[in-house]
């Protein structure tokens, strides 16, 4: 494998940084190279179709196992439930139960509103890629 010089390091630093999510004005700082040298290169080789390629296999390759923590954290949040409901039947709605219900409801907010960020995300990823191409 050849050693790049010093322009090509500094290029392939700023695709990464791009590649990854990073803004132009990072890439350029982060790299050493001119904002038009930058911007130039990411229209050249299309790096803002490479990121959200690159963000759509990641989805793609882990979309499964996503859902499938989402949905242990909602089967246990319902666990947690049924605890507070044994709970308040032997001992009553106590402030601590009340705490735990609140919590316990918070929690599944997040979970279903993480999913639906998630799907729209996809979405967003989708239609960014269709306009690209």
């Amino acid at each position: 494998m050849y050693a790049l010089n010093a322009v090509e390091q500094k290029k392939q630093r700023a695709r990464i940084i791009i590649i990854t999510g990073g803004t132009l004005k990072q890439a350029s700082k982060e790299s050493g190279l001119t904002i038009n040298q930058v911007k130039k290169m990411s229209t050249k080789e299309n790096l803002k179709k490479k990121r959200l390629d690159l963000l759509k296999e990641f989805y793609n390759e882990n979309w499964e196992r996503i859902k499938a923590n989402k949905n242990k954290r909602l089967e246990l949040n319902s666990l947690l439930l049924d605890d507070i409901e044994r709970e308040i039947k032997k001992n009553g709605a106590t402030i601590e139960v009340m705490k735990r219900i609140i919590l316990n409801e918070l929690v599944e907010q997040i979970i279903l509103e993480f999913d639906k960020l998630t799907r729209w995300e996809l979405s967003d990823i989708q239609k960014k890629l269709s306009r690209i191409k």
